[in-house]
Order: C-alpha cells, then structure tokens, then sequence
C-alpha cells in the first residue's frame, strides 16, 4: 500500500544486514528510494556483494542500483548526524521505516534518539516495528536467559512487554498526532511478537 499510493517515496531499513528486500523491490520494477544502515564492517560485506556482476545482471542492470543507498553506521550515533551527511536521504517525500529486531537491541533511551531523529525530519514518516515480547512468562523467560548465555541482551523487551506497552511507547514518541484509523498492529507469533505498523498521516499518502 506504502509503494502504490506514495508517488516518489523511500525505505529505509535499520540493521539491514544481508537483507535482499530492496533488490527483490528492484527486480519487479519499484523505484522507490532504498536506505540501509548498519555497522561498517556489515556495510563492507554487503557493498561488495553488491557490487557483484552477477547480481547486478539479476536485477536488471546497474541503472536499478542508482538509489540505493548504503550508510555505513553505528546507530548509537545517530544523534551526531544530520540528514545531509547521509547520500541521497530526503526528507520530503513520504518515509517507511523499517525495524526488524533491530532497536531492541539498543538501551532504551538510545533505541527512542534513533526513532526521533528521524522524526524530526521527516514530515511524512511511518514505521514498521518488530520487536520480542510477553517475556514474563516460563518461555519468555527462558529465551531471555538462552540469548544472554551467548551476550546477546535485548534491553527493550524489559521495558515494551505487550502490544500496548509497543503502542504506547510509538504514540508517545510523535506517531500519536493522526486519525486512529491510521495506526494497525499485528501481534504473531502466538504473540511472542510484535508487529506494528504505525503512521503519520499528514498529506494522506498512508
């Protein structure tokens, strides 16, 4: 619905990692500008096999690649930055955000600079956050305990345990000034996820 009704539009994905999203967008002819950030030394993995022959053939030629974007960064660090310090990042025209277990990685405070930030800038923004949840319980509990064995810590899950808890923590982070009708979340998983879609209808792109 984002790609059909936004005109000249753009994604960018948190922590895309090795995620292909924007090259399947590409090979079915969307144009829409494509962002991804993540740490440097992902970035230089990522840059290289992009620059692949191969892949630029599956995906229709170099011509697909002119706005895609990679921006090599720790998002703890985005607050030091200004929209012009990242390559081809507009700020005016209509913006998914797209998180997928990403933020929760981050202190919460910090995870809440990142969404602001682009808040901020941007006019029409929405974003679609996945994140854990309901870890309270003997299974909750178990896959905190699993993942911190391994030094891995999902500091947000401590703090947005239900879908409520994800709603209420993205209104009061600036999505809250629109119509009602413009927010939907979607709880999967048996609920062991999060998955909100949540927009900021000024101009009626959403």
């Amino acid at each position: 619905m984002f790609l059909a009704g936004a005109g000249e539009s753009q994604i960018i994905s948190l922590g895309a990692g090795t995620d292909t999203r924007a090259f399947r967008l590409r090979a079915r002819g969307e144009k829409v500008r494509y962002h991804e950030f993540d740490f440097p030394d992902i970035c230089a993995v990522k840059r290289g096999r992009v620059d692949d022959s191969t892949l630029v053939r599956l995906i229709g030629g170099q011509d697909r690649l002119r706005e895609y974007f990679i921006h090599p960064l720790d998002l703890r660090t985005l607050g030091e930055k200004e929209a012009t310090d990242f390559e081809g990042l507009k700020t005016d025209i209509p913006t998914l955000v797209i998180s997928e277990c990403c933020l929760c990685y981050l202190q919460v405070k910090k995870a809440e600079e990142v969404i602001t930030w682009f808040t901020e800038r941007i006019k029409s923004i929405g974003i679609i956050l996945y994140e854990p949840m309901r870890v309270d319980d003997a299974f909750g509990q178990r896959m905190v305990e699993n993942l911190a064995a391994r030094g891995v810590v999902m500091p947000t899950v401590q703090r947005y345990k239900t879908l409520d808890d994800q709603k209420d923590r993205l209104l009061g982070l600036g999505f809250g000034k629109f119509p009602q009708q413009c927010m939907r979340s979607f709880p999967i998983s048996a609920l062991r996820f999060a998955l909100l879609i949540v927009t900021h209808c000024s101009d009626g792109y959403w």
